[in-house]
């Protein structure tokens, strides 16, 4: 009985292949909604400088969020994701 996986390599931050142009593309439009939004928002409630951390923190948030919804809807048909 054979136990070794197949493995496609390690590369940084768990990335295992690279991302397609309408990941890039999505994450991109979060970033930016999440920099604006981010923004407004802590600008209102504490100034320029809670601002520009609130932007900061909503655009990494909706990038992770939207890039893990695109990777579900829109899965590499060149991964195999069964388990053995």
């Amino acid at each position: 009985m054979d136990t070794q996986k197949k493995t496609l390599g390690v590369l940084p931050f768990g990335l295992s292949r690279p991302r397609r142009p309408v990941v890039w593309i999505a994450v991109g439009l979060a970033l930016l909604a999440g920099l604006k939004y981010g923004y407004d928002f802590g600008h209102q409630i504490g100034g320029v400088l809670l601002g520009v951390i609130a932007a900061f923190n909503a655009a990494l948030f909706c990038s992770i969020l939207v890039g893990s919804v695109v990777d579900r809807v829109f899965p590499d048909r060149n991964v195999d994701r069964t388990q053995e």
